[in-house]
């Protein structure tokens, strides 16, 4: 009977210690603020996104730990030490289940663990304002340049020399000149992604291209456009 009267006054005592000993640990940061803020961000041919931006803590923070998440996901984290600065980053991301996607930066102030140790906390964070940011999925055309030779008269019309590529999507490409309807001409054979285009227009009006990708199975591509008769 004694051993379990004592088993229990353990079991007690546990209990009625244990929040004092979560105090204590949440005692650590107990004044510790932060901030964080994206004040550039791009979306480049490579596939990368490239930010940068401000960070701060406060409130006897020695140091913070910064996060980088895109749709909240964690692709980044690394620690910093002192009280403001500046960050940069560059991810590679191709998540093409929607366009349009957001980076934020989560910042954990840190305190003095000593012996050269930074303690992050992590229930003092505070979170950036999203900023979005659209990539292209599937196919992609554009036209590098455009050689002209023009005629004059009541309607002037141009010959061209057109040097247009095509990336993003599946293996190969078929090109074809027009604005996506059924009956567009195709003007490239089947490519991974380079033609040079013989074709005729009136100056002024819009020159148009665009892909088809997957031997031309997939959807087609934004129009690539360019004036006629103009650099």
């Amino acid at each position: 009977m004694r051993q379990r009267g004592f088993l229990l006054l353990a079991v007690i005592a546990s209990i009625l210690l244990a929040p004092a000993a979560w105090a204590a640990e949440e005692d650590i940061c107990p004044a510790t603020d932060a901030k964080g803020a994206v004040t550039e961000l791009t979306y480049n041919k490579d596939g990368q996104v490239v930010a940068s931006g401000t960070w701060e803590v406060s409130g006897g923070a020695a140091g913070a730990m910064l996060e980088f998440r895109i749709d909240n996901e964690r692709y980044q984290a690394e620690t910093r030490t002192g009280t403001s600065g500046t960050w940069s980053v560059v991810q590679s991301f191709s998540v093409c289940d929607r366009p349009l996607h957001a980076l934020r930066v989560f910042v954990y102030p840190s305190v003095s663990g000593g012996e050269g140790r930074l303690r992050h906390c992590l229930k003092r964070f505070k979170r950036s304002e999203l900023v979005q940011f659209e990539i292209p999925c599937g196919a992609q055309t554009s036209i590098d340049h455009c050689a002209w030779e023009c005629e004059g008269g009541d309607v002037p019309h141009c010959a061209a020399l057109c040097a247009v590529t095509a990336t993003g999507g599946k293996l190969p490409y078929l090109l074809y000149q027009g604005t996506g309807d059924a009956k567009d001409p195709k003007v490239g054979d089947s490519s991974e992604g380079s033609w040079t285009v013989q074709t005729t227009c009136k100056r002024g009006e819009k020159l148009s291209f665009y892909v088809r990708d997957n031997y031309g199975r997939g959807r087609p591509s934004p129009r690539a456009e360019k004036i006629c008769g103009e650099e």
